[in-house]
C-alpha cells in the first residue's frame, strides 16, 4: 500500500508497505556484487552496514566523478516509493533507493534509533556497495530531514539536496500549536512509528546540522496548501510552517523555495517538477 501521511503533516509519513525481504522473512540475501560491478550500472542486494544489514538498489551509469542521485524514503515507506521518478531519472544519471532499518527488504531491529544511526547507516551502506560519490540527495518527508542530517554530517560527499515537502529540525515546535486535548495523542502516534526511531531526539539532532550543510544547491519543494485537521488553527499552522520553510531556504546558501500544488506526495502528483529541478542541479 502506498505511504499514508499521519495527522502530523510534514513531520513524518507512516505506511502499510510492506514485502519479502533479506533477512526479514527467511530468506537468503544474493551475495553482494564486486565493488567495481557496484560502481556502474544494476544493483540490488543487501549490504552489511555494521550488524545489520541495509537493502539498496541502484540503476543507471554514470561517468566517473559524476553524481549519483540517493532517495531517501519517507518515515515507515521504502525505496521503492520513488518508482514515479526514478524511470526516468535513471536514463540520465545513476539512481539509488535503500530501504532503512526495519521497513522494505531491510533487517529489523526490535531496538530504538536515532536519525543520526540512520545517517550512519547509510554512508555504510554507500561504502559497502562500492557507490562512489558525489551525492544528490532526494528526500521526501521524514527523509528531508535525514537528507539535511547527512549533507550537514558528511558534507563533503554531497553536491545538492532536494527536499521533497520534507521535515525541518523546527518541525518539533508544529505540535505546540496542536490543540492540547489532541497533542498527547498525536506525539504518541509520531513515536510509535514502524521504523522505531525516536523522531524528537531525530529533530534535535538535526538542529545543530543546518548550519554545517555546504554551499551547494538546495531545494525545498513545498506542498501547497497545508494539509490539517479543519479542528486545528489551520490559518495559523500553516503560516508557522510557510515561515519556517522559508527560514530553511534562507539559512543555507543556496536555498530555494519553490511551492507546489496540490499534496504532500509530491513526486507522484508532480514528478515532473522533482525531476526538472534534480535536472536543474545537476546541469548547475
Amino acid at each position: 500500500m502506498r505511504r499514508i501521511a499521519t495527522i502530523l503533516v510534514l513531520t513524518l509519513l507512516l505506511a502499510s508497505c510492506s514485502g519479502a525481504g533479506d533477512n526479514a522473512d527467511g530468506t537468503t540475501t544474493p551475495p553482494p556484487p564486486t565493488t567495481q560491478a557496484a560502481a556502474a550500472g544494476e544493483l540490488d542486494a543487501a549490504f552489511d552496514v555494521g550488524g545489520h544489514k541495509l537493502h539498496l538498489r541502484c540503476e543507471g551509469t554514470a561517468s566517473p566523478g559524476s553524481p549519483t542521485i540517493v532517495y531517501l524514503h519517507g518515515l515507515g515507506g521504502d525505496g521503492s516509493d520513488v518508482e514515479s521518478i526514478n524511470t526516468q531519472l535513471a536514463s540520465q544519471a545513476r539512481v539509488c533507493t535503500y530501504d532503512r532499518l526495519n521497513v522494505g527488504r531491510s533487517d529489523s531491529d526490535p531496538g530504538r534509533h536515532t536519525g543520526a544511526d540512520s545517517v550512519r547507516d547509510l554512508h555504510a551502506l554507500l561504502e559497502a556497495a562500492g557507490v562512489p560519490g558525489p551525492y544528490l540527495l532526494v528526500g521526501f518527508s521524514f527523509g528531508g530531514l535525514l537528507a539535511i542530517m547527512y549533507a550537514g554530517t558528511y558534507p563533503d560527499q554531497v553536491m545538492g539536496l532536494v527536499s521533497l515537502d520534507g521535515s525541518l529540525p523546527t518541525d518539533d515546535q508544529v505540535d505546540q500549536l496542536i490543540p492540547a486535548g489532541e497533542r498527547a495523542r498525536v506525539i504518541a502516534e509520531q513515536e510509535a512509528n514502524q521504523e522505531r526511531v525516536d523522531f524528537y531526539r531525530t529533530a534535535d539532532q538535526a538542529k545543530a546540522l543546518v548550519a554545517k550543510i555546504p554551499d551547494v544547491p538546495v531545494t525545498y519543494l513545498a506542498a501547497r496548501p497545508v494539509e490539517l485537521p479543519p479542528n486545528w488553527p489551520v490559518k495559523r499552522l500553516r503560516a508557522f510552517i510557510a515561515a519556517r520553510q522559508v527560514q530553511f531556504t534562507k539559512t543555507v546558501a543556496k536555498g530555494r523555495l519553490v511551492e507546489v500544488q496540490p499534496s504532500h506526495d509530491i513526486d507522484l502528483d508532480k514528478p515532473e517538477v522533482v525531476i526538472q529541478e534534480i535536472q536543474r542541479i545537476l546541469a548547475a
